[in-house]
């Protein structure tokens, strides 16, 4: 399973990477920073993201993860997840309870060929 996490600034992406590196739920998961090119038309300079590689039964703990991180942000945070073509993006405007993260990650991110074990 190969995942893409977005975030709006070098600083929080760095956050999220420092947290998903201290979850013991991903133990085995290849996480590494990438950097793309900004889309046509665009300004600005080359952007940064995460990129994980693991087995594909790691989606609940990592969508998990992610609810739990939000969760606990006190500033407005924007974050989008690539899963394949798959892509959910996730704004924080006020906090909320984890658990409505994740959900709300998992349902968007899951194929709806029902591949995955259940949560």
């Amino acid at each position: 399973m190969n995942l893409e996490i977005y975030c709006e600034d070098a600083d929080t992406l760095h956050e999220l990477l420092d947290w998903l590196q201290r979850d013991p739920d991903l133990r085995g998961t290849e996480i590494r920073v990438i950097q793309t090119a900004p889309t046509a038309g665009s300004m600005g300079a080359l952007s940064e993201g995460l990129a994980l590689v693991s087995r594909p039964e790691i989606l609940t703990a990592l969508t998990t993860t992610l609810g739990v991180w939000l969760g606990n942000r006190f500033t407005r945070t924007r974050i989008r997840v690539k899963h394949g073509e798959i892509e959910a993006e996730i704004e924080t405007r006020s906090r909320r309870r984890a658990a409505d993260f994740t959900r709300e990650l998992l349902d968007r991110l899951s194929p709806n060929d029902n591949s995955l074990p259940p949560a």
